[in-house]
């Protein structure tokens, strides 16, 4: 496989923080309010200047985000951090 075949396949899977920003862009603003509260100010900080950077995510690589906005915010924003951890 070339690179560009490699970086092409690479563009279609989103990372943990396109993950974790697609989730936080999806909630509404309430809830993405009390997933903030319970993230310390670098992890805010380095997912809202990923929200910032984000172009755009494969709405078919979304079904595990958009279940995920489902969940309590404590366990959405454990998931956050695991997301942010494989990034």
């Amino acid at each position: 496989m070339g690179y560009s075949n490699f970086k092409a396949q690479r563009e279609t899977r989103p990372n943990g923080l396109d993950k974790a920003s697609a989730m936080l862009l999806s909630c509404d603003e309430e809830s993405a309010a009390d997933v903030l509260r319970l993230l310390d100010e670098r992890e805010i900080q380095r997912l809202t200047s990923h929200v910032a950077r984000l172009r755009s995510i494969n709405l078919e690589n979304l079904e595990e985000v958009v279940e995920a906005v489902k969940m309590d915010p404590q366990k959405t924003a454990g998931l956050l951090r695991q997301w942010m951890d494989e990034a």
